[in-house]
């Protein structure tokens, strides 16, 4: 590789080979060459080529290129470390910024800010061991690809990572270059300089204004990270990953084009790199190839998923019963998606049935249709960030959610304040915080409100006071996102009182990887909303005739709750409690579960305020 000090310049990409002798997460030196592997998995390919350029000093890249399980998982793992004066700095990050990454405890439910934590502990480790590693440096590029679904992508420095979706090269990361980072070196008092040559230097130095080590110029530079991610979907057919080598005679698409006609990806990388070379391009070029199964494999995949099948299945059966599917776009980037009547009836009442944390709300709300279709005009809507819901506005509170709601209900004509349009809602878990949050925003709307095993009335102070079993928000974050079989398994039993038995591994993990695996960060903050600054004396009192139903058994909000909402509400509140439920008890006791629905919703409400709580 080229050095980016003085006079050179310098560039890399991503190069994929076995395992040296860095460890499970660690790569080769390469300086030259060029081989390929596959995922244990699934049909995703990888192929590299390295090709030194014309520079009188050794090749100074690192790399990592391999498939790895690592906490049930599998891990696809890319990176090039570009060093220039010594090859001492990406020796260091090829032995130790994958396993800092990994390391982090919140890598599962925030790879964003996981990612962007380690490179920054890698970088003052490098500083803190200059001595022994020399004043040079290092660019990076790394990719994880999760379970052949999830694409992360980090960089510093110039190399770069193009994807290609539906033969559309999407260019993933950002080249950090003086030039375009100006401000940021002259706020931190350094300066930017074409001599020597004709490209923009840091202090006339470096020709990156991102990189790891660099301790002479490091007050002047940036190490942090540009983090971003993809889904891997059956549209998605290549990753690229070059050096600028590359890139500066090659455009995006250009090389998607040339690759994409090359069905294996070694040949492919050659193929980029041999055209380079034609083009003249004087500097180290390495590229890495990773070709995706493609549409046809993929939906050939999800016929051998029970999850998938499960969820085909529920799509069959929610036609079936008399709805379709839509989706509506609300604006400002939000989408939802929504099971509604193929035809709203106006002679009927109108009931909106909101899911909780877990799959999409087919899996939730499966066995209620049969018992309501025929009474109602129903609406199961996908809460933001599941299923197909998502928005790309910043707000993650429960009252976002319920104003998107609205809007989607009042965009079907299901509800109508000027024409006294008015429904019943029904709120599982998280769904329940939504429901409430509805009922006070829109009480001219929303007439009748179920609320099950919903910890609306909780307060911060609860979690450390030892109510629930969990200890803090991560812990919660890790059993209410699961990403491990035994995760999963602690989430079954922390919901049912008798968990059901015998689920073999695969199945939990197939579950894993279709339902659990999109959208963590953003569940998370969800999490984090419901949390954060909660006080009873905060929360509005509503007055829609309630029904409240918690599992006796509940293990996630525990019955106290119960009771603190019914106190709360009063006396326009009833509070049914269903023995040897837990707080999946829809699922667990769903005739008794239905029954009192059905009591509630199809008829007036029994209660009188005198009323004790009912158990059955």
């Amino acid at each position: 590789m080229m050095q980016k000090i003085g006079k050179m310049r310098g560039f890399v990409v991503i190069a994929s080979g076995g395992c040296g002798s860095g460890g499970e997460f660690s790569g080769g030196r390469s300086s030259g060459g060029s081989g390929k592997g596959r995922s244990h998995q699934g049909p995703i390919k990888y192929g590299f080529n390295l090709v030194k350029g014309k520079a009188n000093h050794p090749m100074e890249d690192y790399h990592v290129a391999k498939f790895v399980q690592y906490h049930g998982r599998e891990l696809g793992l890319f990176a090039i470390y570009d060093g220039h004066l010594g090859d001492s700095v990406p020796s260091y990050l090829q032995k130790h910024l994958f396993p800092n990454i990994l390391k982090e405890e919140e890598f599962w439910t925030d790879p964003n800010r996981s990612i962007s934590k380690a490179y920054e502990r890698t970088d003052q480790a490098i500083l803190s061991h200059s001595p022994d590693l020399g004043r040079g440096g290092s660019t990076a590029v790394t990719a994880i690809i999760i379970n052949g679904r999830k694409l992360w992508v980090a960089n510093v420095g110039d190399s770069r990572a193009v994807l290609s979706r539906g033969g559309q090269a999407i260019q993933l990361t950002i080249d950090h270059e003086p030039n375009t980072e100006r401000g940021s070196i002259e706020d931190r008092g350094g300066f930017v300089s074409n001599m020597p040559g004709d490209v923009a230097r840091v202090n006339g130095q470096l020709a990156v204004s991102r990189a790891f080590g660099d301790k002479n110029l490091k007050s002047h530079l940036r190490s942090d990270p540009d983090v971003t991610n993809a889904d891997i979907d059956g549209d998605t057919d290549l990753l690229i990953l070059a050096s600028d080598g590359l890139w500066k005679v090659m455009a995006n698409q250009e090389a998607v084009d040339i690759a994409k006609k090359i069905r294996d990806p070694q040949k492919a990388a050659k193929q980029l790199v041999v055209e380079a070379l034609h083009r003249e391009s004087k500097d180290d070029i390495s590229c890495v190839v990773v070709r995706f199964g493609g549409a046809l494999k993929l939906k050939m995949a999800k016929c051998f998923s029970f999850t998938a099948s499960r969820d085909f299945f529920y799509r069959y059966f929610f036609a079936y019963t008399g709805l379709r599917s839509v989706t509506a776009d609300l604006g400002d980037n939000t989408v939802i998606h929504c099971w509604v009547p193929k035809i709203h009836i106006p002679t009927k009442p109108t009931l909106l049935l909101i899911h909780g944390f877990g799959a999409n709300a087919m899996w939730q709300y499966s066995d209620l249709l049969r018992h309501f279709v025929p009474r109602f005009n129903v609406y199961v809507p996908d809460l933001l960030f599941f299923g197909r819901s998502s928005t790309g506005r910043p707000e993650r509170n429960e009252a976002f959610q319920a104003r998107c709601l609205m809007r989607l209900m009042e965009a079907h004509g299901a509800v109508s304040v000027t024409e006294k349009k008015k429904m019943s809602l029904v709120g599982i878990s998280y769904g329940g915080f939504v429901g409430y949050s509805m009922a006070v925003q829109f009480p001219e709307a929303v007439e009748r409100i179920v609320l099950c095993c919903t910890g609306v009335c909780l307060e911060e102070k609860d979690v450390e006071s030892g109510l629930f079993k969990v200890a803090d928000l991560d812990e919660a974050a890790s059993i209410l996102m699961p990403q491990t079989v035994d995760k999963l398994r602690e989430l079954m039993k922390l919901s049912y009182v008798k968990p059901p038995r015998g689920l073999p591994s695969y199945i939990l993990s197939d579950f894993i990887q279709v339902m659990c695996t999109d959208h963590l960060k953003e569940k998370r903050e969800l999490i984090e909303e419901i949390l954060k600054d909660r006080k009873l004396s905060n929360i509005p009192k509503i007055n829609q005739r309630t029904l409240i139903i918690w599992g006796e058994q509940d293990q996630i909000f525990p019955l106290e709750l119960g009771h603190r909402l019914k106190s709360h509400i009063g006396e326009n509140a009833e509070l049914v409690i269903i023995k040897n439920g837990g707080h999946a008890v829809n699922l667990e006791r769903p005739k008794e579960f239905t029954k009192h629905l059905k009591t509630f919703l199809h008829g007036s409400f029994l209660s009188s305020p005198t009323d004790k709580e009912r158990e059955s």
